[in-house]
C-alpha cells in the first residue's frame, strides 16, 4: 500500500502505515498531508483515553495516559500491550529500526506520483528482495526534497487484527524520527533559516540523519553505529558532514541509547537534552505538554 505527503507549512508530516480515515478526507485542507488512518471499532457511549507507545526492535515502550512525568515501560508485545488496554484509542510511534528510508535522485525529482510509487516499490524490491514487495510505504516531498519510508520490522495486518480484537482504534504509525525532527525545530529556530542543516535522530547503534534547508527535509539517511558511543556517533556525523560542500550548520542531535551520552562535547553539535537513557526521554513524549528544549 502506498500514498503521498505533501508539503505544509513548509515540512512535510509523517504518513501513518494503514488506510485513509474518511473524516480526513472532508477536513483536511489541499495542502494538507493525506493521512493514512484505519477505522476501527468505535465503544458506543464510552469515552475513549488516548495512549502511545513506540516500537522498537525489541518490544513496546509504553507511556502511561494522563501521566507525563513517568518514563515509559516496556512491553513484549503490542498483544499483550491491546490485551491491557481494550477500547482506546493509540498513536504508535516507530523505531527507526523497523524501517527503511528511501530518497529519489535528479532523474525522479520531476516524476508524477504514480511513476514515484512504482519506482520506491522497484528500489525496495532491488535491495531487500521478494519480502519487500508487501511493505507498506509512504512517500514525502518538500520544495526541497522527496523520499519514501517502508515499515518493514512491523507485521502490520497482525497489529490491526490484534486492535480490533480489544477495541483499540489505531490513529496513527508515524516513524519516531519524524516527531524528533519536529521537536527539533520547535527548538532549534535556526533551523528554518539555515540553507543546510541537519537532525540527527539517535537510537542506541541506529541514527536517522535528517538534512533539511530552510526548515524542510531533502533527505533522510539511515546510519548503523559500531557501538552505542560518542565517539563512534561523532565519527559517523563527521564522515556525513564531510559530504556537504557548503558545510552543515546547525547539527542538532537528540535521542537515546548512548552509553556515555552525559558528556557529548565530541559531536561538535546542539545536544537536546542527554543521550544516555535507555528508553524515550520523557521530554520528547509525543503527548506530554511538558515538552522542553
Amino acid at each position: 500500500m502506498t500514498t503521498s505527503m505533501a508539503n505544509l507549512a513548509g515540512t512535510p508530516l509523517a504518513g501513518h502505515f494503514g488506510f485513509e480515515h474518511a473524516s480526513a478526507r472532508k477536513t483536511r485542507p489541499l495542502h494538507a498531508v493525506r493521512h493514512w488512518l484505519r477505522e476501527l471499532p468505535r465503544s458506543v457511549g464510552l469515552r475513549r483515553s488516548q495512549q502511545s507507545v513506540f516500537i522498537d526492535a525489541k518490544g513496546v515502550w509504553s507511556w502511561a495516559a494522563g501521566d507525563a512525568l513517568t518514563p515509559a515501560a516496556r512491553i513484549d508485545s503490542m498483544e499483550e500491550w491491546f490485551a491491557h488496554h481494550p477500547g482506546t484509542n493509540l498513536a504508535i510511534w516507530t523505531s527507526a529500526q523497523l524501517l527503511h528510508n528511501l530518497d529519489c535522485d535528479a532523474t525522479t525529482a520531476l516524476i508524477d506520483d504514480a511513476a514515484f510509487d512504482k519506482h520506491v516499490r522497484q528500489q525496495l524490491l532491488n535491495r531487500h528482495g521478494d519480502s519487500a514487495r508487501q511493505w507498506p510505504t509512504a512517500t514525502w516531498r518538500t520544495r526541497s526534497g522527496r523520499g519514501a519510508c517502508a515499515l518493514a520490522g512491523l507485521d502490520l495486518p497482525a497489529v490491526w487484527r490484534q486492535a480490533q480484537r480489544h477495541d483499540v482504534r489505531v490513529q496513527s504509525i508515524i516513524p519516531w524520527w519524524y516527531h524528533a525532527y519536529q521537536t527539533a525545530l520547535k527548538c532549534v529556530s535556526s533551523l528554518r533559516d539555515a540553507p543546510n542543516a541537519a537532525v540527527c535522530v539517535v537510537e542506541a547503534e541506529q541514527i536517522a540523519w535528517i538534512a533539511c534547508a530552510n526548515g524542510a527535509m531533502t533527505s533522510i539517511e539511515q546510519r548503523v553505529l559500531g557501538a552505542p558511543t560518542v565517539a563512534a556517533l561523532a565519527q559517523e556525523m563527521d564522515a556525513l558532514r564531510s559530504r556537504s560542500a557548503r558545510g552543515v550548520e546547525p547539527a542538532v542531535v537528540l535521542g537515546q541509547g548512548i552509553e556515555d551520552g552525559a558528556n557529548t562535547r565530541l559531536l561538535r553539535a546542539l545536544v537536546l537534552g542527554r543521550l544516555d537513557g535507555q528508553q524515550p526521554p520523557v521530554w520528547l513524549r509525543p503527548d506530554s505538554h511538558l515538552e522542553r528544549c
